[in-house]
């Protein structure tokens, strides 16, 4: 079915609109998965803001969304001017790992209540948005199961290895047919 379609409705839900401005901050975590966001605000009529500079972005624009790695997050932080105010309307998306709680507390308290936290694999973009106590959601348009050490459905509860398609996933690796197999 059509992903774009799918994502457009996830995200006009929630966090996309005319006036987002979406910084891109440091390394992102998937290229497509990256390009994709960015097709769907464009699609909105938003601003999509890559630069390398991002405090001067906080100066130039309202920005409302922000997707970046925790360790490119921390130095904006130690840099943002104390004139940033606080608003519900910002949306920050650190992939990867949860921030000790110093961070998301100092985030809370300065920039936003509005963290999301999302898990995945370079193979196959975002999987889940995490809660802060270890536990997640899977996001919309993501299959995902728990599979015994023979490949077949594990039984509730059981521990095992997870198979996940997104639409995002990646065919193969690149002059790598090995690791491709597998």
């Amino acid at each position: 079915k059509n992903v774009y379609s799918m994502q457009i409705s996830t995200l006009s839900q929630s966090i996309v609109h005319k006036d987002t401005a979406y910084l891109l901050i440091g390394p992102t975590f998937s290229v497509y998965s990256t390009m994709r966001r960015c097709k769907i605000c464009i699609i909105f009529g938003a601003i999509v803001i890559r630069t390398p500079d991002p405090v001067s972005a906080f100066r130039k624009y309202r920005v409302t969304l922000i997707s970046c790695l925790l360790g490119t997050l921390q130095p904006l932080l130690e840099t943002l001017p104390k004139t940033i105010q606080s608003s519900e309307e910002l949306h920050i998306n650190i992939i990867g790992p949860s921030p000790p709680s110093g961070i998301l507390t100092f985030i809370r308290e300065n920039l936003s209540s509005n963290i999301h936290n999302i898990m995945g694999a370079n193979e196959a973009v975002g999987i889940m948005e995490m809660n802060f106590d270890g536990t997640g959601t899977i996001l919309p348009g993501i299959d995902l199961e728990i599979r015994d050490d023979m490949h077949r459905q594990a039984p509730d509860g059981a521990a095992g290895l997870i198979a996940v398609r997104t639409p995002g996933m990646i065919e193969g690796y690149y002059k790598n047919e090995e690791e491709t197999r597998k």
